[in-house]
């Protein structure tokens, strides 16, 4: 279960009205306010079922400057700024690849995935803070598959799995508030 999350400035704003209903009353009360910041650690990008020997290549492209990331997961990087790519090249041992590339917005539709490397026989599925936003088969031979979808306030995981005949590829990368940004 997901406790909610308040960003700065709606719990600056809460704790405002707190106050001033206090005094507002008759007398002056004493208090104690614990605020207690629920952020979870979560990492920036991970990746999952990438078989052994694969080469992950991953570049950050934000304000027009691109950033070429340490390979494989990532647990902490400064939150990008608006709008952001990642890119992701994953190259398997057979010589097959596969390039993951999500664009971030803060405008609607804030998320883009383009799928390169994509095959006949491969599924992919889109899922948002764990819960599917789409599954799609393969309709086209293009190898080229992109999916958009509007997000969610608040911190969002975005996770793409890609399933194959032989394999199963995933990446999940933790999109920060939008509202906070």
């Amino acid at each position: 279960m997901n406790l909610p999350t308040f960003t700065k400035k709606s719990r600056n704003v809460a704790i405002s009205l707190f106050l001033a209903l206090l005094f507002c009353g008759s007398g002056i009360f004493t208090f104690t306010a614990v605020v207690r910041n629920s952020v979870q650690k979560t990492p920036f990008l991970t990746f999952s079922d990438v078989p052994p020997q694969s080469r992950i290549e991953t570049i950050l492209t934000e304000k027009g400057r691109a950033t070429a990331l340490q390979s494989g997961n990532i647990d902490a990087l400064p939150a990008p700024s608006f709008p952001y790519r990642l890119s992701s090249a994953i190259q398997l041992p057979a010589g097959d690849y596969r390039d993951i590339i999500l664009t971030v917005t803060d405008q609607t539709p804030a998320l883009t995935v383009l799928v390169d490397g994509f095959k006949m026989e491969d599924s992919v599925s889109l899922t948002l803070n764990g819960e599917k936003a789409y599954t799609l088969m393969s309709f086209d031979w293009s190898g080229r598959l992109e999916l958009e979808a509007p997000l969610p306030m608040g911190p969002v995981e975005a996770c793409v799995e890609i399933l194959g005949r032989t394999e199963i590829l995933g990446m999940c990368h933790t999109i920060q508030d939008r509202g906070a940004a």
